[in-house]
């Protein structure tokens, strides 16, 4: 698919969304986002309807044929049908120069379409998923990056320049962009959500000392959050009469918060760990490796000689997990929908109070051999039996290459 056919059919697509938004839909966007009719149709909100049939006849009627929808990411196909991606969802568009590039559902009362998430986006197809924002930066003046879409939308309607990953962290493909639309801004303001977990002040930390990496100085803006409530985000804070402007002057430079000092003592630890680790397997490879096939060689030693091999054949962790971004925990479950971030090969999970992360190892040691908990530290006994396990269910032949030397 070509851009100006992969243009045509998003307009198609979003326009049919914005003809099925009704007065009462309008009513639940002024109420439950705050959002006015001017916003509403100025970043063209619309809806998905439950009738699966509807859109893709829509696209039909527009000269679209099944497999278009399906480079486009808006369908799913089957030898006997072509399903619509999304039913019964509020439909948010990212628009970059005046046009949709990328759509995305809110699950509502009706949804209906197998999704779990609170979120369901464009399948990724023809072409990959935009920044939302990135366009309304403005240089020289301030910008803020927050965690979710009608966070973003609602700092916009109030006048300023705002950037989402649409989670609480961007990909690693979106941050050379995020990083230099940041450099021409003024100062940058980094206003995640405020929860009992912590989960989007750890993204926030996270993305802001990714910025100090790169030669930025981000602030962070902490958004007030009475006992009660256990969540509360720049959406929910601004809907109910919080300024933005006061979360500017209270925040502070990013490395001064607390959890930035933490989370640089624990990447110094990770990396003197992976360190030994490394030294470690690079002493057992060179002593086993002449004798792999001979007498006296244990599996604990053909293990250590294929570890990377073996780590490697291990499904991605949005695989394990059926989580990539922000998500419920699949073993778990959760009531807010975000107690598990998975980005790229690592996983955080926050729940009931327990905190912990890592690789896909780590993630076969916690839920699927309950060898540790979340945040122990993976290694002897355990690592071994973590190491033997993944071997046995995705390098079932280890011994064999081991032996070979391969």
């Amino acid at each position: 698919m070509d851009e100006h056919r992969f243009a045509a059919i998003m307009e198609c697509a979003t326009g049919f969304f914005q003809g099925c938004l009704t007065g009462e839909h309008r009513e639940h966007l002024h109420h439950r986002y705050g959002l006015t009719d001017e916003t509403i149709s100025r970043y063209r909100i619309g809806y998905a309807p439950l009738d699966r049939n509807q859109m893709v006849l829509a696209l039909f009627e527009h000269g679209f044929v099944g497999e278009e929808m399906a480079a486009a990411g808006l369908v799913t196909r089957t030898p006997e049908t072509t399903l619509p991606l999304w039913q019964g969802r509020l439909m948010f568009a990212y628009i970059v120069d005046g046009s949709p590039k990328y759509l995305i559902g809110r699950r509502t009362d009706e949804t209906n379409d197998g999704g779990k998430g609170k979120y369901k986006k464009q399948r990724r197809g023809a072409f990959s998923e935009p920044i939302f924002g990135l366009d309304s930066v403005v240089p020289g003046e301030p910008v803020i990056v927050t965690e979710g879409i009608t966070d973003a939308i609602i700092a916009q309607q109030a006048g300023y320049a705002c950037v989402s990953p649409v989670t609480t962290k961007f990909k690693e493909e979106h941050a050379p962009l995020v990083m230099e639309a940041c450099r021409r801004a003024g100062r940058v303001y980094i206003i995640m959500d405020s929860e009992a977990g912590e989960a989007g002040l750890r993204g926030a930390v996270s993305t802001g000392m990714e910025m100090v990496r790169r030669g930025l100085y981000p602030y962070l803006g902490l958004i007030p959050r009475p006992e009660d409530v256990d969540k509360i985000d720049l959406n929910d804070y601004v809907r109910e009469g919080g300024r933005i402007d006061d979360l500017m002057n209270r925040a502070t430079y990013i490395e001064d918060h607390p959890l930035a000092e933490a989370m640089r003592v624990d990447a110094v630890r990770l990396a003197a760990q992976q360190a030994r680790a490394t030294a470690a397997r690079q002493r057992i490879a060179a002593r086993a490796k002449p004798r792999l096939g001979g007498e006296g060689v244990t599996d604990g030693d053909m293990l250590y000689a294929l570890k990377d091999r073996i780590i490697a054949s291990i499904p991605p962790l949005s695989a394990l997990t059926g989580v990539d971004g922000h998500g419920p925990h699949p073993i778990y479950g959760s009531t807010t929908g975000s107690n598990l971030s998975v980005s790229g090969n690592q996983w955080y999970c926050w729940h009931a109070g327990s905190q912990g992360g890592g690789g896909p190892l780590e993630w076969i040691a916690v839920y699927e051999l309950q060898l540790i908990r979340e945040g122990e530290p993976l290694r002897g006994a355990n690592f071994m039996a973590a190491l033997k396990h993944a071997a046995e269910t995705y390098l079932p032949d280890w011994r064999e290459q081991a032996k070979r030397g391969k």
